[in-house]
Order: structure tokens, then C-alpha cells, then sequence
């Protein structure tokens, strides 16, 4: 009896103190900022191009499903920053189901991206290549 105490001690302690890896959902969680994006047209340069800091996009996911995008546009009347709130759900590890957006509960898109601790990547393929917008974690 003894002997099986102590296997099952040594097996609890052993899983107890394996690190577990990151979900990808809490990898998504936290702030990113906007800085470059590809080029992946017909008649581009097919590669990444560093965007000026004044014209920043920057991403706020949640852990309870919700995200925040403020971004600047220029107008005829000049600069404004524009707030969007939405939804998101993780589909699979390379796909995350962006909704409302203001725009309504059943908008938005199911968008292809790449994560590491420090890098998002979003990839919207169109008609004649593929565009990509990079984000680093605040």
C-alpha cells in the first residue's frame, strides 16, 4: 500500500509541475499595434512595408469574447480616430471568427492568422493575391 502511495504521489507531483503551453486563444488576449503590411497584388512589390506610426490600427481582444479596433482615417475634414467593437471566436488554430464590427451581429468575416507571443498575423486572400496586416504586442 505503501508502495502505491508513493508511485501515485511522485506521478501527481511529476504532472503537477508540467508547464502548460499557452492556448491560442490567451495567446490572442491583450493589446497588438499595427505595423506593416504585404503587398501580395499584381503590380506590387509582394512584400512587407512598414506603416508610419501616425497611421496606427490598434487591436484589443478580451478574454470574454469581445475586441476593440481603433484606427485612423483621413477625410476631407482631416484626421479621425475610429473605435469598432465586435466579437471573435477562436475556429481552429489558424482561423478566428471576427463578428459585428458595428455593423450587426451577423457581419464580419472568418479570418486566416499566425500567432506567436509577440506577432499576429491577419491574411485576407482576394481575387488576385493575398493581403496581410502585422500586429506586436503592446
Amino acid at each position: 500500500m505503501k508502495k502505491i502511495f508513493t508511485v501515485f504521489f511522485l506521478a501527481f507531483a511529476f504532472l503537477s509541475a508540467c508547464k502548460k503551453d499557452k492556448s491560442t486563444s490567451d495567446l490572442l488576449v491583450g493589446k497588438w499595434r499595427f505595423i506593416e503590411y504585404y503587398n501580395g497584388f499584381p503590380a506590387n512589390c509582394y512584400c512587407w512595408q512598414t506603416i508610419s506610426p501616425a497611421e496606427y490600427d490598434l487591436f484589443d481582444f478580451s478574454f470574454t469574447g469581445t475586441y476593440n479596433i481603433k484606427y485612423v482615417t483621413t477625410g476631407t475634414y482631416g484626421r479621425a480616430i475610429v473605435t469598432c467593437n465586435g466579437t471573435y471566436k477562436i475556429l481552429n488554430d489558424s482561423t478566428v471568427a471576427l463578428r459585428n464590427c458595428n455593423y450587426g451581429p451577423n457581419t464580419g468575416s472568418d479570418t486566416r492568422f499566425f500567432i506567436t507571443a509577440d506577432t499576429l498575423i491577419f491574411e485576407y486572400p482576394v481575387s488576385q493575391g493575398v493581403h496581410k496586416i502585422k500586429f506586436v504586442r503592446m
